[in-house]
């Protein structure tokens, strides 16, 4: 589904469509209604000036999932992907409009649409949106939930709860969402060593951040300088800042935090529990992930991954506050707020979940940390896989029927984890 406009015609001059698109909403700080997010602004990178290959995401103030523009054999389309909002759509015309300008032919339909007002095109696409809406909640439903991908960065999640009110109110959720990102400043990434080892670090002073999954280390800033000495371990950052921190996959969102009005939270970055202090980032990187890896060797070992067990999953790591250990409860706690990023790095790693948690094992019996904890963190990673495995069928909770290959997996995971932590 979606919508699109077209531009054609021999006589489309591209180029200066796009220097006018510059010039009009990304250089003009008073242009209107009409402006071109920070946000889209940062992850387009046009600020280093437009790319002039094949595809583009633009995303305007007030908008969801903004426009991707894309030259396909001498047509130019702007795409709409379900999910947009009226901004989304007042964004696309205007681009038209310009686009006629500067040359191009539009469709008898789409040039009789040019002269719309903004409320007239949300009365003319009304009944397409409330289609696409109608669907997209159904989806929902079916599903549990399913993920909104915005310009390839962003990754809405979107609960049944969300949806219950319907098509509007989910509409008004979603912009309301986008606005706290669209002015969001995307962190960089740099390179650093230390002891041998490298380390992705990226910032966060104060302001609303976009900070990418991929940082193993976190700089932060206050208002007199740093608020810790040294960058800190990324999960450790995301894990004392807890539930204000927002997933959207390849990039969390961090708000606005004056740290000068937060000495508790302060303390809690500075403060490593002394069981953890010899644990690198990276150290933290393969703990948090082995909730993520047990999930998958379980619940996908019988071909099919079963809802129940998604919420089985989902449910034990929202209550991972309640667990007597603080290690296994942190480490639960961290997959929680990176579930969709830790998944998705898992299956880009190209080896099976059965090699990468080898070297969960190695760390377990590497000395870094102590062995009670360490046992701890296998005995519940293995209790973990046997309530994903026992989730699906049944009626109740009584008489589920873990399968045999499932079976297979937790002999695989026990063999890994615990015997040979145990020897």
């Amino acid at each position: 589904m979606g919508y699109s406009l077209y531009l054609k015609g021999s006589g489309f001059d591209r180029s200066a469509w796009l220097d006018e698109i510059e010039s009009k909403f990304v250089e003009n700080e008073s242009g209107g209604s009409l402006r071109i997010s920070g946000m889209g602004y940062q992850l387009a990178e046009l600020h280093e000036g437009f790319d002039r290959e094949d595809e583009l995401w633009l995303h305007p103030k007030g908008g969801i999932r903004g426009i991707t523009v894309r030259n396909e054999g001498g047509e130019t389309s702007l795409s709409l992907p379900t999910g947009c909002s009226d901004m989304d759509y007042a964004f696309a015309w205007e681009l038209m409009r310009m686009g006629v300008a500067h040359g191009a032919v539009a469709t008898d339909e789409e040039e009789r649409d040019l002269d719309l007002t903004d409320a007239q095109i949300h009365e003319v696409t009304q009944i397409h949106q409330d289609f696409e809406w109608s669907a997209l909640i159904a989806s929902v439903n079916k599903n549990e939930g399913i993920t909104l991908p915005v310009g390839g960065m962003i990754h809405l999640q979107i609960t049944p709860e969300d949806a219950v009110e319907g098509a509007v109110a989910l509409k008004g959720k979603l912009s309301a969402r986008m606005a706290n990102y669209e002015d969001a400043f995307v962190a960089s990434l740099m390179m650093t060593s230390k002891d041998g080892k490298e380390y992705i670090v990226s910032n966060y002073a104060q302001i609303p951040s976009l900070i990418s999954a991929q940082a193993t280390l976190i700089s932060t800033q206050g208002q007199n300088g740093a608020v810790v000495d040294e960058p800190i371990p990324a999960s450790h950052f995301f894990a004392c800042l807890g539930e204000r921190v927002e997933d959207l996959g390849v990039l969390k969102y961090v708000p606005a935090i004056d740290f000068s009005l937060e000495t508790e939270l302060v303390d809690s970055l500075k403060a490593m529990p002394e069981e953890e202090a010899g644990l690198t980032g990276e150290d933290w990187a393969t703990l948090a992930k082995a909730p993520c890896l047990v999930f998958i060797l379980v619940a996908a070992a019988d071909g099919k991954v079963d809802a129940k067990e998604i919420k089985a999953f989902g449910s034990i790591l929202e209550n991972h506050e309640s667990l007597p250990s603080s290690i296994l409860s942190k480490i639960l706690g961290i997959a929680q707020q990176n579930f969709e990023s830790f998944i998705q790095e898992i299956v880009a790693d190209g080896r099976s979940p059965q090699d990468q948690l080898l070297g969960l094992a190695d760390l377990l019996k590497s000395g870094k940390i102590p062995k009670e904890d360490a046992v701890v963190v296998a005995k519940g990673l293995l209790l973990l896989g046997k309530a994903i495995a026992s989730a699906s069928g049944g009626f109740l909770g009584f008489g589920s029927k873990i399968s045999k290959e499932e079976k297979q997996a937790l002999a695989v995971l026990e063999l890994i984890l615990v015997v040979g932590l145990l020897g």
